[in-house]
């Protein structure tokens, strides 16, 4: 017996269902760092949901289709998180609402656009080149990384640094994938137990955590 499972078509859902289905999509993501979510009914603080680290931390976060910044965010200690499905396989991002807030006020006309003066909001359906750059640092996951192999994060020894031939030589794998603040590593396996060898090899490394590696070797 084969389960009926078919690739749904994500533009054809309804509001509701995008919502759950994107809730459902952030929640594994945010699982390899460490956190469980809890979706809220009440919209709590202004949070859709609360992510909860394993070490007893927590984010309260708002689930939006896009990179927005809202008067009516300021001061709650929220984080946004939204999916730019204009990138080539749709990238995610999680990023502190003030501080982002702060510095597009500060760098940008936002704050006499009219959106911003009457609205007290301001969208940003499409991210043009410096938005790219700017919000990198807050990807959460590059849609271009899926299905590609990871290694845990016990696994890494020592990050390369720029200018070395071997960060050199690594940089060259990742040029496709790497955003500008990852970081490069070189990971050894731990001898499994009744195993002769282990692997070795270079991790591109995101937030603190391995998005994927390349083995060069066993020891």
């Amino acid at each position: 017996m084969t389960l009926p499972l078919t690739s749904i078509d994500y533009d054809a859902l309804n509001g509701r269902q995008k919502e759950n289905f994107n809730f459902m999509k952030v929640s594994a993501m945010l699982a390899d760092y460490g956190y469980t979510t809890m979706r809220l009914t009440d919209d709590w603080g202004g949070a859709d949901f609360i992510a909860v680290h394993i070490d007893g931390t927590s984010l309260k976060v708002q689930l939006k289709a896009r990179l927005i910044i809202s008067k009516k965010y300021l001061d709650k200690g929220l984080y946004i998180t939204f999916c730019d499905r204009m990138a080539d396989d749709g990238n995610w991002y999680l990023y502190p609402h003030d501080e982002v807030c702060k510095v597009l006020l500060e760098t940008t006309t936002i704050g006499t656009s009219q959106s911003w003066s009457v609205a007290g909001e301001y969208h940003f359906p499409r991210l043009g080149a410096r938005l790219v750059k700017f919000i990198s640092p807050y990807m959460i996951c590059d849609g271009r990384l899926s299905g590609i192999r990871r290694v845990p994060e016990s696994w890494l020894v020592h990050q390369l640094q720029y200018g070395d031939d071997e960060y050199t030589y690594a940089a060259k794998l990742f040029r496709d994938i790497a955003a500008p603040s990852d970081e490069i590593w070189f990971y050894d396996e731990p001898m499994p137990p009744d195993v002769l060898a282990g692997e070795l090899g270079v991790a591109l490394v995101r937030n603190g955590v391995p998005i994927h590696a390349e083995m060069t070797g066993v020891h």
